[in-house]
């Protein structure tokens, strides 16, 4: 390729960071001269985050036992959708995520299969708030297998609150963007930031 890996690396990492599209571009140009097109961060966006996905899904987590679902509402060519999502209370790993219009039973069902099949088993408990979807949607996806327990917002904070930093990260990146125009370039761009959060940014644990 006419670029190194080196400089697509640091294009998809400034890009989950925060920075722009055109703000990648300048930085290219005033740190090495080197003069990419406006077109060429978004094509290292969408080519190597799809690649990034593939290589991720091969990957099995050592995960603990304890996991905590939540929901928040993120803006997609200006309306609000929910973006449901899983993590493990142990590692802080981000299991699945789960973009939609609605938050039905099915999605959190979707949610849940999705967090079982990247972990390769089941929750011995999961937290959620009190939305009804998550009563069927866990216990479709999980039956007897898993203790869901339902909380207020104040008896899940010890529990939540690792979530609720990532959902604080996740806005102060999605807060700057303009291009989440669809519904799927925005699941392109949470499928290859979720790999980011996961492998590649640091933590402060």
């Amino acid at each position: 390729m006419q670029n190194t890996t080196n400089d697509i690396a640091d294009a998809l990492n400034m890009y989950c960071e925060g920075m722009s599209l055109n703000e990648i571009r300048r930085n290219f140009i005033q740190q090495n001269g080197n003069y990419i097109s406006k077109v060429t961060p978004y094509n290292w966006v969408q080519r190597f985050m799809d690649l990034a996905k593939k290589e991720a899904d091969k990957h099995a987590p050592k995960v603990g036992n304890v996991w905590v679902a939540d929901e928040t509402v993120i803006h997609v060519n200006g309306k609000n959708v929910w973006l449901l999502d899983l993590i493990d209370t142990k590692t802080r790993f981000l299991l699945a995520a789960h973009l939609s219009e609605t938050r039905t039973s099915k999605d959190a069902q979707i949610l849940m299969e999705k967090a079982y099949k990247h972990a390769g088993k089941y929750p011995r408990i999961i937290f959620t708030d009190k939305l009804k979807a998550y009563l069927e949607g866990i216990e479709r996806a999980y039956g007897a297998e898993s203790q869901h327990i339902q909380c207020s917002p104040f008896e899940i904070m010890n529990n939540n609150n690792f979530i609720e930093r990532f959902h604080s990260t996740l806005k102060s990146r999605t807060k700057v963007m303009r291009d989440l125009k669809s519904m799927e370039t925005a699941r392109t761009f949470l499928d290859g930031w979720l790999i980011h959060y996961n492998f590649f940014r640091p933590h402060m644990s």
